[in-house]
Parts: C-alpha cells; structure tokens; sequence
C-alpha cells in the first residue's frame, strides 16, 4: 500500500468511528507530517483522496473539515427518480461504439487484460501443445454445450463462488458477447423492453439493438449500484421482461453490490416474474475475498442467467465464455447452434489444461495484486494532476476508475484534444443510450507498467485544465 493511502486509510477510520466528528476542522498539514514521519506531499496526497472519496473538504486559507453532508451516496428514493428518467428509449451509440471497436485504444481506453504478465506463459504454452495434438488428431465429434473438461472446471468454479453448479448447467460460448446474446433472445421477443444499469457496460447497448429489444435505463451509484427502488417504480409503471446489470466489480464503476441488495433484487424478479441476466466477468479479479457471490447463488427459483468468459482473467482473444443457467438449456443451447456453431475446441482444451494445473489460481492471485498496485498508481496520479472538483470512488475490482470531472468540462472537446495526443479514455455518453454523463469518463489501468503511466495520466491531466480553463475564459468572457 502507498504511504499516502496508509496515511488516508488512518484518518479515515478515525472519521468513521467519530474521532473527526462531522464539521471538526482535521489538523494541519504539517501537523500531520510530523506526527505520522512523512512528508507534506504525501499528507496532502492523503487529504486529497479523502477529499474524493466526499469524507472531508477544504475551506480557503483554513484547512481541511470533516464534511456536515452525508458521505456516500445513499440508494436512491421514489421522490429522486422523477430527475432520472426511466422511459425506455433507442441506443444512440452506434457511431461512437464502432469508432472504439475500430480503434480498441491505446493505454487508458482498452478494456484488455494485462496479457503479457509471467503467469499467461504455460496458457501459451498449453495452447501450442493442444494445437499440436489437434493436427495429429483432430476431433470431428464435438459437444454442443462444449468440451466437458471446461464445464467441469467452470462447474467447480461457480461451486466456489456459491452456486449450486452442475456441469450440465453450462454452455461454452465465443466470449461474454455472445452469452450475453443468447441470454437476451432466450428471454425476450422484439420489442421487448429490458431495464440496464446506468451507467452500463456499453456492449449491451449494441447487443439490445441486434436483439430488437428497448434499454430502461436505471440509475447505479458506485457504492450501492443498481438503484433497486428506482427499479421497482419501472416495473410498476413499464411491461419490463428483463433486467442486465454487473453487480460485481461493475464495469464501468467498479463497485460491488452487497449480499442483502443482491437478494432483494432476486425478490423483486420473482415477485416481478422477470429475468435477471447477470454479467458476471469480472467478479474472479474481486479485491474482497472471498470472492463476491454472484446472484446466481441464491437463484432457488431458477430466475438468473448468469454470462462470464476468461476474456477479462485471461485474454480476448481465445474467445471462450459461457452461459450457466438451470432452465432453459434447450432454449439456450439451440440458440447458441443458430448463432455460431460449436465453440473452437483447441483453446478450449488449452484453458481446461492451464486449470487443471493450478496454473488458473495462481494467475488470478498475481492479477488481483498487479491491478491493486496499477490502481494506487493511477489514483494517487489522478489526485496530484487532475484539478479541484475531481471525484471518484475506488473499485472494488476489475481494473476501470470511472472518474467523475468538474462538471462544467464536456467529455466531447476532452476527447477532441486527447485524439491529439493519441491518448485514448473511454468518455461516460458512451455507457448510455441516452449520452449521460457528459462530465465523467473511464480509466482502465491494466497495463500501467507496459507506459510512463506519471507522463501518460499528466497529459491527460493537462488537457483536463486546459478544457476547464477554457470553459472559465468563456463563461466570463475573458
């Protein structure tokens, strides 16, 4: 941990447990760096994250002050849904999503794993080996559901994180895409309106408009998520059939849904009779441990299709997902034979094998640790560079910093000046059909050691005041 979230990570408990009541000015900064032995940078460093994070704020020429106002978002209430509308509406992202498949971005825009960390090298290896064996001896019989050795391990898996998992109950897909797909046509008809969070993970938004079905969207914060009580008065009031939503390690805000949100939405789908489609793929690079349990878990009812892939644990490019669900099978499976055919067997037997030899394991414990270092790395950045007025919540996995900028800063004319400087961000319009959050944008630090990641988030950080100060001149016609 960095000395300045240590520092942060003190005074934060002394806030919570009242030591620093609300209102209470916090010492100075030099006060501060003699009694903890560290310098002022470091203590300022800390008070800036805090600052983030909504627990203090400063005051001009007088310090830092516990805040008076509550910390954390609070889940939201009937009476605040009227300001976010949950009429459904048609995606308006087409444009904007083929320009960042086309240009699947440079560091700070890619949704990409770290691929070239030491632990990929006997999936490598095993991928050669099972390519080999192929040519040999190539497979004419395949299983539709997949290679059974993968189902069992994706099987154990799911076993792992709480679910009661057979190995008939999954289906191998190419990717998280595909199963995402598949759970959407099983579930609903053309026309069909299906509630997302909000912000969402924006390759749903394109996947519902292939399906000819319409988002709702529902407002998530980054620390309770999915607004359940908005959720409700969309149901009364709309004919929802589904719901999409990535309650662990969310993409893009990283957070987590706790246990007893997670089971009172189940309650809300079977009192509601709908399907809830569960993006479970980044849940395996959780920072909390034991890992999340996914709402799947506690699905007696058989109400939740849960989709992931080793795409975010282990690389894109084998293409290998999977649907697990407990009803519907037939449905599902049919449904994946009319989209793709068989899944390809060698990478298959290429990630069964690199399980098989703990290898799997091994490579989650060394990832979750190199993103928790890349994340202290572009928070403490972000703290130093970005102005005042900058806010953001640490995720709780996975490795996105969705980051919320002054609001007076358009993410368009942000992104117009990074293509200049060939510095790629994910801008908020694009987690939305509708191009909400003008303001914020998505940080993705997975392979901050492959850069100069101080010179990269500085340059960022640059063009951030530079539009932020271009605003002022404006507005006060300077």
């Amino acid at each position: 941990m960095k000395l300045y979230m240590s520092v942060a990570a003190h005074l934060r408990e002394r806030i919570e447990k009242g030591i620093f009541s609300s209102g209470m000015r916090l010492p100075s900064v030099r006060t501060l760096s003699s009694d903890h032995g560290v310098s002022v940078t470091t203590v300022q460093l800390a008070y800036r994250q805090l600052e983030s994070d909504g627990l203090i704020e400063s005051k001009p020429q007088s310090g830092y002050y516990v805040k008076t106002i509550p910390v954390l978002p609070r889940p939201m209430a009937a009476n605040d849904i009227k300001a976010f509308s949950t009429e459904p509406v048609e995606s308006q992202n087409s444009v904007e999503f083929e320009y960042y498949m086309e240009h699947p971005g440079l560091l700070l825009g890619t949704g990409y794993p770290c691929m070239n960390a030491p632990s990929m090298a006997p999936l490598f290896t095993a991928l050669h080996r099972q390519a080999q064996n192929y040519v040999q001896s190539p497979q004419t019989r395949r299983h539709p559901s997949g290679l059974l050795a993968l189902r069992e391990h994706i099987s154990h898996l799911m076993l792992d994180a709480g679910c009661q998992s057979r190995t008939d109950d999954v289906i191998i897909t190419n990717g998280c895409k595909e199963a995402l797909f598949i759970a959407l046509k099983a579930s609903c008809e053309p026309g069909d309106l299906v509630a997302i969070e909000s912000p969402c993970y924006f390759g749903i938004l394109e996947l519902l408009k292939i399906a000819g079905v319409t988002p709702v969207e529902i407002p998530a914060d980054p620390v309770h998520g999915l607004s359940l009580e908005a959720l409700v008065v969309a149901l009364e009031t709309l004919p929802i059939k589904a719901v999409y939503l990535s309650p662990n390690c969310n993409n893009p805000q990283g957070y987590t849904m706790s246990d007893v949100r997670k089971r009172q939405l189940l309650n809300i789908a079977n009192k509601y009779d709908i399907t809830l489609i569960e993006d479970d793929i980044y849940s395996e690079l959780s920072y909390l441990l034991p890992r999340p349990r996914p709402i799947k878990s506690w699905d007696s009812e058989n109400r939740v299709i849960l989709c992931s892939s080793f795409s975010k644990t282990l690389t894109p490019d084998m293409k290998t997902g999977w649907i697990f669900a407990n009803r519907q099978q037939k449905k599902l499976l049919n449904l994946k034979l009319m989209t793709s055919g068989v899944t390809a067997i060698t990478p298959q037997m290429a990630i069964a094998d690199f399980i098989e030899q703990g290898h799997y394991a091994r490579h989650i414990r060394k990832m979750r640790l190199l993103y928790r270092k890349h994340l202290a790395i572009a928070q403490e950045k972000v703290l130093a560079y970005f102005p005042k007025g900058t806010h953001f919540i640490s995720p709780q996995g996975g490795y996105h910093l969705w980051i919320n900028l002054p609001n007076e800063i358009q993410i368009s004319e942000l992104c117009a000046q990074l293509e200049l400087k060939k510095i790629k961000i994910l801008p908020g319009t694009l987690f939305s059909p509708q191009k909400r959050f003008t303001s914020s944008l998505r940080l993705s630090y997975s392979s901050l050691h492959l850069y100069d990641a101080d010179e990269m988030i500085e340059s960022l950080a640059q063009s951030v005041r530079q539009c932020l100060t271009e605003v002022k001149s404006s507005t006060f016609g300077l």
